[in-house]
């Protein structure tokens, strides 16, 4: 068992499938030691070139050396990508921001109902209010980083942190003066993209 998934199978089973949780972390595991097999050409952005070693360097600090590790000898297979269209999040949204899904109907890894990835984000920049129909859990890897769900405050959370969003609700999160890299966990309606609220850009 890897250190990802010895540390998500715990906390995953009041919102994934009975047995989901266990198939997502083997996958994601299987993924970090074969080739992909979606066809897909692996893809980088600014913000990885410039921040993912930060991230696996900070993950690594903080206890996650085995995830750190296994994501750095595939970090080359990898395809990234910043989902939302240039006029809803602007010009300098994948400057900051990616998303990596290594799980799910179309992904490295098939499966169904369920999805799984990676979100990084560089330091100092708000991912503002957006929603989607699937429920999500986040297992922050790195440090001080705000998070803040239903129009509430944002709340500081640290490394070894997990963060449930269910269907529908209205979430954000900032970096401050660290990275972000969290994996992610999508259950029921995958195949709707996020959306950005009205007005968060």
């Amino acid at each position: 068992m890897n250190c990802l998934q010895e540390h998500l199978s715990g906390t995953i089973g009041h919102s994934v499938p009975e047995g989901a949780g266990r198939l997502v972390m083997s996958a994601l595991e299987r993924e970090l030691t074969a080739g992909r097999a979606d066809g897909l050409s692996p893809r980088t952005l600014p913000v990885v070139d410039t921040w993912f070693e930060a991230a696996l360097d900070l993950s690594a600090a903080e206890g996650f050396g085995k995830t750190a590790t296994a994501l750095r000898n595939v970090k080359d297979r990898l395809y990234w990508d910043s989902i939302y269209p240039i006029e809803d999040v602007g010009e300098d949204f994948d400057a900051y921001c990616a998303f990596a899904e290594l799980v799910g109907p179309n992904a490295p890894v098939r499966a169904e109902g369920y999805s799984a990835g990676l979100t990084l984000i560089a330091p100092d920049f708000l991912y503002n209010w957006h929603t989607h129909p699937a429920s999500e859990i986040y297992m922050i890897l790195t440090p001080q980083s705000l998070w803040a769900l239903n129009d509430g405050p944002f709340m500081a959370k640290s490394a070894g942190d997990v963060v449930y969003h269910a269907s529908g609700a209205p979430h954000a999160m900032k970096t401050q003066g660290h990275v972000l890299l969290a994996p992610w966990i999508w259950t029921g309606d995958i195949a709707t993209e996020p959306q950005m609220r009205s007005g968060s850009r």
